[in-house]
């Protein structure tokens, strides 16, 4: 701080300048139309392929701006056309045109081509400028920058204008060369720039510095001066001031120059997608629908071209956590259609909503259909409001377990477990043709802790006391008349009549069509600080994050190490959350992610936050974190592996198939899918399973701080919920997503705003050029598709699917035992 202040007393008692001020008078052919006041350094408009192309990659997706001066010194008028576009901060293009019309003299036109390409830390650039008229008719010339903006208040340039000296047998354009500084002492309110410009063809002692301010004075109200003089006072000085309005994608500056004796004007307009900030006050209201938010990115445009979308959830919590800060933003309204995600995913987004309305935000929800999940995350609205035919299916949680040893029985397949407890009930599928006790116990228990926590939020939002409100859920499926009469929504409203009511509760609002908060030009330099949540999403294998119709997301050992090991690296990244939503699979992959979270806590704060379920597998990955958050609702533990092996000789006999072996050991063929496991193979699988057990439990012990005995009481393959986890000692905090970013940034000891970045693994060449910069929604364009069965039979196929994953791989599994849904 005492290095920018010292350096910003410097350049206000220099002067204020611009980096093209000393054109005002000067008689350079290649400079065409003065600019207002910028520098090389931080130029990031479409005019910088006048200033620096290097700046090119930083205009948005579209930059246009007109430019008419008058100068007097040269007694001529100009003007100048600049487009400019760029694709997430990586590459960026240019075209310009410009007209000079002298008195008494031939016109000249000068047309350019620019190209960027490189990051915020360093990128370089050029201009190819084609000249006509007059005496540089036919001269094509070269210009070259290079821009860095390795810190939010430091920018550094060096550019070089007509690197190729082109000439004619009467004119030259000569090179210059420019090296600039850019300064932000007070954050992005004040830029502060200083340019030393050196014609080549001219002794060093007649090179000038050229000095910039740009203020922002009010939101939408810019300021800009700057002076340029030569340092042996051969060349006048120059003085060059302008004030600037905007209103969000469009701008107007006024610019007037002084310099030998004349006096100069100018006039621009700014034309761009992405908006600057406004000095005209907005209101808005912002409409986001609730439909598929747990969908998978699988049969998009980029799943096909092996690119990773971020997850659709994770990116709407972030979305509601900056809409809570936005000032223009007045209410939100969420349009609820079939959310697609649990109970624990639900109470983060009502949570979100309280934070919403605590920063003075109104938000209101329009049913269209809504179940336990969905009502559960509405229920904290300002209101709550349902089409006349609206679908009202609050009946209660209900979870269902399918079981297929009757199956396999009847088609003579045998299959072999080896397991550690009672509780851990996957093989049952398999095995069984009804739930045991055991199951029985831990799901009641799960489903008893999930409806009073219901009841509870319901009662606090809504004033529903839980025996009216289990009295109402009994009812089941109720026309949405009675859904009023019951105080589980506020009033029936057509569309129109629910748009009628928002314009009578927020006059003067209106609503932002694809609303985004903070929805303007992000002009911060350098890479902002960040809390990075790594995903584990999906049944846990090796190799890569993968999707596909049947056996839906799975989290890829190898993918999540690489996201994982980036963030830890990454300077920009103040700590890490890991978002467990999983239940579990491969139990080597879980291992490797386990070490791997141990490896990155020891570079900076790890905290593990759990979804709708985190449990086997996933609750291994999660444990090595610093600290674990649940929801109340998560169903977490099942701390236990198991191995399953199907044998279909009885099935193959039948068809008249024989298998005949050859070994050379006494115990070869134990994961052969053939033939049953003899007395000694089930004995050898049985130790192997309790070593890993063992192995599971001593690490949970380890990262706990527990004792194993303690560790293995509550584990055996029994599920908990995040409240109970948190009573045995599983968790360390109840809460959200947020609240595990919050924790992460106070363990990085990081001050101030932090962004929040979902990281992902790199791919190959089109992923890293392609994932990191298009658009979200080309990304998530939705390929044509065609069911592939009725729901009914495709949760079937799924559930099928995934087993016949898991029966073909051999392998030690920590897997959930069962799948469970809320609906």
């Amino acid at each position: 701080m005492i290095l920018r202040s010292s350096l910003l007393v410097g350049l206000l008692l220099a002067g204020l300048a611009s980096a093209q001020t000393a054109a005002v008078g000067g008689v350079d052919l290649s400079r065409g139309t003065t600019q207002l006041p910028g520098s090389a350094a931080w130029s990031d408009e479409a005019t910088s392929l006048v200033y620096n192309p290097a700046g090119l990659g930083r205009v948005g997706r579209l930059n246009a701006w007109y430019l008419h001066e008058r100068s007097n010194v040269r007694s001529q008028d100009n003007d100048g056309v600049w487009f400019a576009s760029s694709i997430g901060d990586l590459v960026g293009l240019g075209v310009g045109f410009e007209w000079l019309r002298p008195a008494g003299a031939p016109e000249r036109a000068k047309s350019a081509l620019g190209l960027s390409v490189g990051p915020q830390q360093f990128s370089v650039g050029a201009t190819v400028n084609w000249f006509f008229g007059g005496d540089v008719q036919s001269l094509t010339s070269l210009d070259v920058g290079l821009q860095s903006r390795p810190l939010r208040w430091l920018s550094m340039a060096a550019f070089v204008r007509n690197l190729n000296t082109p000439h004619t047998a009467t004119t030259t354009l000569g090179r210059e060369w420019t090296v600039g500084f850019g300064l932000r002492p007070f954050g992005e309110r004040v830029t502060l720039g200083v340019d030393w410009v050196l014609p080549e063809h001219k002794p060093i002692a007649s090179s000038r510095l050229q000095y910039t301010l740009q203020a922002k004075v009010v939101k939408g109200l810019r300021l800009m001066a700057g002076v340029s003089h030569a340092f042996d006072g051969t060349s006048p000085l120059f003085v060059h001031a302008a004030v600037g309005v905007d209103i969000d994608n469009f701008g107007y500056t006024q610019g007037v120059a002084y310099g030998d004796g004349q006096l100069n004007w100018q006039f621009a307009a700014r034309v761009s997608i992405d908006a600057s900030d406004t000095i005209v006050p907005q209101q808005k209201i912002a409409v986001v629908s609730l439909s598929d938010l747990g969908g998978s990115s699988s049969g998009t445009l980029g799943s096909l071209l092996g690119i990773a979308g971020e997850d659709r959830y994770l990116r709407f919590l972030r979305f509601l956590e900056r809409a809570a800060m936005d000032p223009e933003l007045k209410a939100l309204v969420l349009k609820v259609e079939g959310a697609g995600i649990g109970l624990s995913r639900a109470d983060e987004v009502r949570t979100a909503i309280l934070k919403l309305r605590a920063a003075g935000k109104k938000v209101y929800a329009y049913v269209l259909s809504v179940g336990d999940p969905e009502y559960l995350m509405i229920s904290a609205c300002d209101g709550i409001y349902a089409a006349p035919q609206a679908m009202v299916l609050i009946d209660g949680l209900r979870t269902s377990i399918t079981f297929f040893g009757g199956t396999a029985k009847r088609f003579g397949i045998d299959v072999d477990v080896a397991r550690v407890g009672a509780y851990k009930n996957f093989p049952d599928q398999f095995t069984r043709m009804d739930m045991s006790d055991a199951q029985r116990e831990t799901i009641n228990a799960y489903l008893d802790t999930n409806a009073k926590i219901i009841a509870a939020r319901v009662k606090e939002s809504r004033g529903i006391e839980p025996a009216a409100w289990q009295a109402a859920v009994d009812e089941g499926l109720k026309p949405p008349k009675r859904a009023v009469a019951l105080k589980q929504i506020d009033a029936l409203l057509t569309p129109q009549q629910f748009d009628e009511f928002i314009g009578e509760q927020l006059p003067g609002a209106r609503v932002a069509r694809s609303y985004r908060p903070f929805d303007t030009r992000d002009e911060r330099w350098g890479t902002q600080r960040s809390i990075a949540i790594v995903p584990v999403l999906g049944g846990i294998s090796g190799g890569k994050n993968g999707s596909n119709p049947i056996t839906g997301e799975t989290a890829g050992a190898e993918s999540f190490i690489q996201a994982l090991s980036a963030a830890a690296d990454d300077s920009s990244v103040a700590a890490i959350v890991v978002r467990v939503d999983s239940g579990g699979g491969d139990a080597l992959a879980s291992d490797l992610m386990y070490r791997a979270v141990l490896e990155a806590k020891k570079k900076k704060p790890v905290i593990a936050s759990m979804g709708d379920v985190a449990a086997s597998g996933g609750y291994y990955v999660a444990m090595g974190a610093d600290e674990i958050i649940a929801s109340p609702t998560t169903l977490t533990g099942s701390i236990g592996v198991f191995y399953v092996k199907p044998s279909i000789q009885k099935l193959a006999e039948e068809f008249g198939t024989t298998q005949v072996s050859l070994s050379r050991g006494k115990l070869a063929g134990l994961t052969d899918n053939f033939e049953p496991w003899t007395p000694d193979q089930r004995v050898a699988a049985q130790k192997w399973i309790d070593d890993f057990y063992d192995s599971f439990i001593t690490e949970v012990a380890t990262s706990r701080k527990m004792k194993k005995d303690d560790v293995d009481a509550v584990a055996r393959g029994r599920v908990w919920s995040g409240e109970d986890a948190k009573a045995r000692g599983l968790v360390d905090r109840l809460g959200g997503l947020m609240d595990a970013v919050a924790l992460a940034q106070e363990k990085s000891g990081v001050t101030g705003e932090l962004a929040i970045t979902i990281a992902q693994a790199p791919g190959g060449l089109l992923p890293t050029l392609l994932g990191a910069t298009a658009p979200q929604s080309l990304l998530e364009t939705a390929l044509p598709t065609t069911p592939l069965l009725p729901p009914g039979l495709q949760s079937l196929a799924e559930r099928l699917g995934a087993a016949a994953w898991l029966l073909d791989r051999p392998g030690v599994q920590a897997r959930l035992e069962y799948s469970v849904e809320i609906r």
